[in-house]
């Protein structure tokens, strides 16, 4: 297992349940123990809707990506590294978990392309992850802890969805095994009928969920994300609920747990 690369994507609420928090803190140090390195990309859709219910700016979602107006992306700046970020490294270290905080923004991590700015405004897409300070933490097994954002070529920050960071990171470090904590237990056939739940899907079944249009919301970023870390050098990618007791180093053992089992398979 040595030199292994496991990327984790946590939600924003995280930091609101002191047992997600806690349940994070112990899988981290469980594949620590197993020689396994860790990236964190978190989001932070609670704070975000905090701060624009506070400052009366409009909060609205196109097919699970938020809208990023330019008032938006100064509250995503707050919200996202200001709030989350620091809170999450905080957690960590009080874990004895070492970690330091980072954006896209920082050491051009994350360089990005607006996906639709008539229709999304300052939202981007991953076009190129700058590795060299992530690999510079994991060598000295500290966490880096990212937030969504990026530059452009003119150095706009635009807001990203965690789950693409994620799985860009992801591909771009040849990471084992990439996983999407979530407030459900993964991808419903037929959402929200709990036993509908699929426990493992082929890159190529979600190829035709998406062009057909039979994917909802905030699900759509998520198999999307997935899709394209299998698709590259990425092993197997996993959506989990993070409100369970989850063990993720039983997924580098290829052990089976809770959750959507994202594979490369073949056309069926």
């Amino acid at each position: 297992m040595n030199n292994k690369i496991i990327v984790i994507k946590c939600g924003g609420s995280i930091m609101n349940s002191i047992t997600e928090t806690n349940t994070l803190c112990k899988n981290i140090m469980q594949l620590h123990k197993n020689n396994i390195k860790v990236i964190l990309v978190h989001g932070g859709g609670p704070e975000i809707n905090k701060l624009t219910k506070l400052h009366s700016v409009e909060s609205k979602f196109i097919n699970g990506i938020r809208v990023t107006s330019a008032a938006t992306i100064e509250l995503c700046y707050m919200a996202l590294i200001g709030i989350n970020n620091t809170k999450i490294v905080q957690q960590l270290n009080k874990c004895s978990i070492d970690a330091v905080g980072l954006s896209g923004l920082d050491s051009g991590l994350l360089n990005a392309e607006y996906l639709d700015f008539n229709n999304l405004g300052y939202v981007g897409k991953i076009t190129h992850v700058n590795s060299t300070i992530l690999n510079i933490l994991l060598k000295n097994n500290i966490v880096p802890v990212i937030a969504p954002l990026a530059f452009d070529n003119n150095y706009n920050a635009l807001n990203i969805n965690a789950d693409m960071v994620a799985s860009s990171i992801a591909a771009k470090l040849n990471a084992d095994t990439l996983v999407l904590l979530s407030d459900i237990d993964g991808y419903y056939k037929n959402y929200p009928d709990k036993t509908s739940l699929v426990k493992t899907i082929t890159i190529h079944e979600i190829k035709n969920l998406l062009t057909r249009n039979e994917v909802i919301d905030g699900m759509i970023p998520k198999l999307q994300a997935c899709y394209e870390a299998v698709n590259t050098s990425v092993n197997n990618a996993y959506i989990i609920n993070a409100n369970h007791n989850y063990h993720l180093d039983k997924l580098i053992q290829n052990e089976e747990i809770l959750g959507t089992k994202v594979i490369k398979g073949t056309p069926s």
